[in-house]
């Protein structure tokens, strides 16, 4: 896009040592990563980068649960986002999209509550990770919220869940849109120890 050359999966294991592990197929296999996000992605766009990627996935490893009741917003791509690359650094892995249906705090709860369930009652799936790509600044949190927050991350960590969290959009002074023009703060919940 725009003259410059995009990355495809195989590059981005590459730069960080992964064929190593493909050379011994360690590929994710027996694990299923969890992504907590508001919607679900969309299948079509999946299909579409694993084939551009030469990516051998397929949508029977994805697996949609609607961990919160209502309608979903449609996909903005973020959610296709974090499913097409880690199906693709870990194709031989199973992804469960858990779908909260917006990024409300409660709401984003209610999903980690159903990851950990999940994790915990059915120890068949293989859940030993949790990915979440959003953030809100601290600022912006009541403090109540990220003592909940903790507590679920702490839940997920003893039940063998590692917890992923993208450090947001904002750099240092995040806002509540995604920009720069906030305090000067750390984003949650990504910030959680």
């Amino acid at each position: 896009v725009g003259g410059f050359a995009s990355y495809f999966p195989k590059q981005i294991a590459q730069a960080y040592n992964a064929t190593t592990l493909y050379n011994t197929n360690i590929s994710g296999s027996g694990q299923t990563i969890a992504i907590v996000i508001d919607t679900f992605p969309s299948t079509a766009d999946l299909v579409s980068f694993w084939q551009a990627a030469g990516v051998s996935q397929s949508i029977g490893n994805i697996q949609f649960i609607q961990a919160v009741a209502g309608p979903l917003p449609q996909p903005s791509g973020e959610e296709t986002l974090d499913v097409e690359w880690s199906s693709s650094i870990a194709p031989g892995a199973h992804v469960r999209v858990y779908a909260a249906t917006d990024l409300a705090s409660a709401d984003l709860d209610q999903a980690y509550q159903q990851v950990y369930d999940d994790a915990t009652n059915h120890p068949e799936l293989g859940i030993h990770q949790m990915s979440m790509s959003y953030g809100e600044g601290e600022s912006d949190l009541p403090g109540s919220q990220m003592q909940t927050d903790d507590q679920y991350f702490a839940e997920l960590a003893t039940a063998g869940v590692t917890v992923f969290a993208s450090s947001g959009d904002g750099g240092s002074t995040p806002d509540n849109w995604g920009g720069e023009t906030g305090p000067l703060q750390a984003e949650s919940p990504a910030s959680d120890p």
